[in-house]
């Protein structure tokens, strides 16, 4: 280091002598003592400025006795030119008793001498009073220092980032030092600060702050006039008195998906950010890392899954070393300050066999894939979601379909709505697929399913008004066919009117005279009237709002609750408000339709309930 110590006479004699342990310019003349001579101790600190805390000079020459001086007392010598001032400049008239107590004259010119004040290291050593003739008190200078007895050489997080100690703490990234007690002197300088803890303040502890961090301290330090001690908080290299690096204030945890599932949180995986202000973000060790220093929330997210949201956080920027790290996470298995929720799938398929309910007909074996070129396996719920599959489509995929296939059951798909945004909500599709006689699980068909029905093996066959179809005619091998009368069955029951139904829903509907359409509401009613299957025409949901429905827009249909708690909510959508619930077995009286969802009154507004969970 570049330091300062001097010692100079004023006049036409300057005397210098260096702070430090080398050997500096040894080709001088001697000095001769006249009247009116002074010697200048010049004292600087490590930071290379004048210390000003009553700095005493001890020193002799010839080791029979010593001089000794603190700056600015009675005994340090003073003149029309050289004013005594608590300056770090102690002069000493070189006739004074001071200089012929320590045995310093022409003869004796080796001198030893030693600087000392409190909050500082001592400073001892030896060299030669030197002569020249310049007129300058500053023609001879050598560099030297006295250290502050306490220097701390930096700070770093707890993830190793360096944060820059130069106490700005408006500043991201920046830190400061404080000593417990209130030390003689304390400098910024160079990224680490020193501190001079005196004696009567010595036992102290040194504690370094930033913004969004806790504040850290050290353990409790001893004075030590004779080496400097080094603190440190989070280095690799540790000084004397080592403490770890500042925690972040906020740590999220943990994300989980709805089926209990871990998800990784990392940059590339589940993320987490915050809406407000922050001072630094990190992610390590399957966490994230937030130095929050305004209120606000986290989003966390997932590709495939629907973005969830904390609830308010609230921290102070500074907060106390003897506090914890604030935890936040989206997993119901952990309890922290900050509970969210897990993340949902991006879709969610309801599968049930074709001709019963998802109440008595749900399928929990089997494969269902979405998404682009079907590369997106589903994962079947357990326990109360058994039967729906959860699909975790990313949103760079196209493609909206979904495909069940399973032992026993016709392959079936269903299309579900693209989702854009994180932020959508999660959509649910409905599959239904049928028996399939031919007992290999082959062949597809499209939509959402419907109702299953049971074809007759030998063809051919009309309908009749009856729910199983009756041959009229059995093939023999002549090619004279043989028909059988059926003098008591009764005519053909004739179709009147075009069957629809909507991907994703299995309710068939029929188009009446007048161009409205009417549920079909069962299986029963369906092969009753004659319909056939093959005549169910499949639109998209956009083009099926377009139509009528006479039955639900007259207000004439009823339908019983099957969940045990239903949500009413505002909007047709899993993001509406939540305005009340409605119980298994209680009846509502339908409005109005919009996809799976049911247009209700409910104290005198206008509400949508899921129609998946009515009958």
């Amino acid at each position: 280091m570049n330091k300062i110590l001097r010692i100079a006479s004023f006049g036409s004699i300057i005397f210098v002598v260096a702070l430090s342990i080398f050997l500096l310019r040894p080709n001088r003349a001697n000095a001769s003592y006249i009247p009116n001579e002074y010697v200048r101790f010049r004292v600087d600190t490590e930071l290379d400025q004048l210390n000003t805390h009553t700095v005493s000079i001890k020193w002799q020459c010839n080791g029979t006795g010593f001089g000794q001086i603190t700056d600015n007392s009675a005994s340090e010598s003073d003149s029309s030119n050289l004013p005594r001032a608590l300056d770090g400049i102690i002069q000493v008239a070189s006739t004074s008793k001071e200089m012929t107590d320590a045995g310093c004259d022409a003869t004796h010119l080796s001198l030893t001498a030693t600087a000392s004040v409190d909050g500082w290291v001592n400073r001892r050593w030896t060299d030669t009073i030197l002569a020249s003739t310049s007129l300058s008190p500053y023609a001879f200078t050598t560099r030297a220092s006295m250290d502050y007895d306490i220097t701390v050489t930096g700070v770093n997080d707890k993830l190793n980032y360096p944060l820059t100690l130069d106490g700005v703490l408006t500043s991201n990234q920046h830190a400061s030092a404080s000593y417990s007690s209130t030390p003689a002197s304390s400098s910024y300088s160079g990224g680490k600060e020193y501190i001079a803890a005196t004696a009567a303040t010595s036992g102290g502890t040194v504690a370094a702050s930033a913004n969004g961090y806790l504040r850290r301290a050290s353990t409790a330090l001893t004075y030590s006039a004779i080496a400097s001690t080094s603190v440190d908080f989070g280095l690799t290299i540790p000084g004397i008195v080592h403490a770890t690096g500042l925690d972040y204030n906020l740590v999220v945890a943990s994300i989980k998906d709805e089926l209990d599932n871990t998800l990784v949180i990392s940059k590339t995986t589940a993320s987490a950010s915050f809406s407000g202000t922050t001072a630094s973000i990190s992610y390590s060790g399957g966490k994230r890392y937030f130095a929050v220093t305004s209120g606000g929330t986290i989003t966390a997210g997932d590709d495939g899954y629907v973005n969830e949201v904390s609830p308010a956080v609230s921290l102070a920027p500074y907060t106390d070393y003897s506090g914890a790290s604030a935890s936040l996470d989206f997993d119901s298995d952990i309890a922290s300050t900050y509970d969210g929720t897990p993340l949902p799938f991006g879709h969610k398929i309801e599968v049930y066999k074709s001709g019963s309910t998802f109440n008595s007909g749900k399928l929990t074996s089997g494969t269902v894939v979405a998404g682009d070129g079907y590369g997106t396996v589903c994962t079947i719920g357990i326990n109360s979601n058994a039967g729906y599959w959860y699909c975790p489509v990313t949103l760079s995929n196209t493609e909206t379909l979904a495909k069940y296939s399973g032992t026993g059951l016709k392959t079936t798909t269903g299309i579900y709505t693209d989702r854009a945004t994180g932020n959508d909500p999660q959509t649910l599709t409905v599959i239904a697929p049928e028996s399939d006689y031919n007992g290999g699980g082959g062949g597809s068909s499209s939509g959402g399913g419907g109702y299953s029905y049971t074809p007759t093996p030998t063809p051919p066959f009309i309908i009749l008004n009856t729910p199983t179809p009756i041959p009229l005619f059995t093939p023999t091998p002549t090619p004279t066919l043989t028909f059988t009368p059926l003098p008591t069955m009764t005519p053909p029951h004739i179709v009147v009117g075009r069957l629809y139904r909507t991907t994703g829903d299995p309710k068939v509907y029929v188009q009446n005279s007048d161009g409205t359409l009417t549920w079909v509401k069962s299986l029963a009613e369906f092969n009753a009237a004659g319909y056939s299957w093959k005549n169910v025409q499949i639109v998209t949901p956009s083009a099926f709002n377009q139509l009528s429905t006479s039955g639900i827009t007259s207000g004439g249909i009823t339908m019983q609750v099957t969940a045990g708690k239903l949500n009413i909510r505002s909007s047709a959508s899993t993001i509406g408000k939540i305005l009340g619930k409605l119980s298994a077995g209680q009846q509502v009286q339908i409005l109005g339709k919009s996809g799976v969802w049911y247009e209700i009154n409910y104290n005198g507004v206008t509400a949508w309930v899921n129609g998946i969970y009515l009958k």
